[in-house]
């Protein structure tokens, strides 16, 4: 969830992929080149010689990404509590209000998403007292 919520663009891209295309970091998007006379744009393949971006990726290598990658399950369940916590839990099903395995699941990215929110409030008066960001 973490990287879902801090890198967006990151957690969209497959490993195994950004072996093989250029990405864009930021936006999750493979980066575009315009190749012949009709300029038809087209994906960039990485180069052969050319890194990953691994040391710049917040997933750090192709083995942590397995660590910090949320299984279909887990981001199906991610994806419920958003809409659920967005329409102040008004989009609940009924039969499922009262579910205990789906209470303790939403307290558990309840309370990520408040360590995700002090850690965000951290970095922001870190920047305010020294002016420097950190990561």
């Amino acid at each position: 969830m973490w990287l879902i919520e801090e890198h967006p663009g990151a957690a969209s891209i497959d490993c195994d992929d950004c072996a093989k295309w250029i990405y864009d970091l930021e936006t999750g998007q493979k980066a575009t080149v315009r190749v012949g006379p009709e300029r038809k744009e087209e994906f960039q393949p990485r180069p052969s010689g050319v890194p990953t971006p691994c040391s710049t990726c917040p997933k750090k290598s192709p083995e942590n990404a397995k660590e910090c990658t949320l299984s279909r399950k887990n981001y199906r369940t991610y994806q419920f509590w958003r809409m659920c916590n967005a329409s102040h839990f008004h989009y609940m099903p009924e039969h499922l209000a009262n579910d205990p395995i789906v209470a303790r699941n939403f307290a558990a990215l309840a309370d990520v998403r408040v360590q995700i929110d002090e850690n965000r409030r951290n970095k922001l008066f870190q920047f305010l007292l020294t002016g420097k960001t950190t990561e």
